[in-house]
């Protein structure tokens, strides 16, 4: 029995140790496809670009554009100032978020799931995590696909921005979405028909995937009001900024699990009010 246990152990350490590697090498691989996306764009061609020096006219008429971009650095550098402590705050806040995320992950391992109590919110999460890294996965590859199929450029970095993003309930697809358009527009040859196929094909993955994958793997128990789910976006958004973004559903379904199991009418209040926010018929919690 000791040395199951202590051969048990030995896993747990190289599962986690593997697991590590794993991530180091996927983290390496992000930053070169990074970095090979940015290098294999002709960049003069957006600089050249009519529709771009449109734009530099539209702006000067509007008196935004006629100083230089250094004097504008000087003139705003307190707002730049901001926008870079926020980007600092971003990254910080999704490097917590990765780590709580194999954290969670890292649980789901059977030598560490077995000395764990059992918790039905803890599967919870865990099956959460596990169905939107898996469904995200696919869609980003879709997109990957139809964008490559199009000839948009930097076709790496928005299926990396469509992955991550559509962790975010219902914003975070439409931020994916929208992304390549501004490229495709500034690209000289293409026309507002592209940008519109752009928009529209993504659009339909979404969708498509977004509501035939989620609901078939996610089944019981991760199925929330639409209202529900924008109300727990805003709140967990506010209290924990992007981390409480991408686990606003899995949070949520959890507290209407727990308050599914007490009988007291105030517990049933709120589970009704979680579970059908515009009313309806109340389901009495079993």
């Amino acid at each position: 029995d000791r040395c199951r246990k202590r051969l048990q152990l030995i896993w747990d350490v190289l599962s986690i140790l593997i697991c590590v590697v794993l991530l180091l090498g996927v983290g390496c691989m992000i930053v070169l496809g990074f970095y090979a996306s940015l290098d294999s764009v002709h960049w003069k061609k957006y600089e050249q670009s009519p529709k771009l020096q449109e734009l530099e006219r539209f702006l000067v008429k509007m008196g935004i554009n006629e100083t230089s971009w250094e004097d504008m650095a000087r003139h705003y550098q307190g707002e730049l100032t901001g926008v870079a402590t926020t980007m600092i705050g971003i990254v910080g806040d999704v490097v917590i978020t990765m780590l709580l995320f194999f954290c969670c992950l890292f649980a789901i391992l059977p030598g560490i799931r077995s000395n764990l109590p059992r918790s039905r919110m803890r599967r919870l999460m865990q099956r959460y995590l596990l169905c939107k890294t898996l469904t995200s996965l696919i869609v980003a590859l879709a997109v990957m696909l139809s964008l490559q199929l199009m000839g948009v450029d930097l076709v790496f970095i928005f299926g990396m921005v469509t992955f991550l993003f559509n962790f975010i309930p219902n914003l975070g697809s439409f931020f994916a979405i929208v992304a390549p358009a501004p490229l495709v527009y500034l690209t000289p040859d293409r026309t507002w028909n592209d940008v519109i196929m752009v928009l529209a094909v993504p659009f339909m993955i979404h969708n498509t995937l977004g509501c035939v994958l989620e609901p078939m793997l996610m089944k019981a128990g991760l199925d929330l009001h639409p209202l529900t789910v924008v109300v727990a976006l805003t709140f967990w958004g506010s209290v924990w900024g992007i981390p409480g973004m991408i686990l606003s559903v899995p949070i949520t379904c959890g507290i209407r699990l727990m308050l599914e199991d007490f009988d007291h009418p105030h517990a049933r209040l709120l589970f009704n009010i979680l579970d059908r926010p515009l009313g309806g018929h109340p389901k009495r919690a079993s």
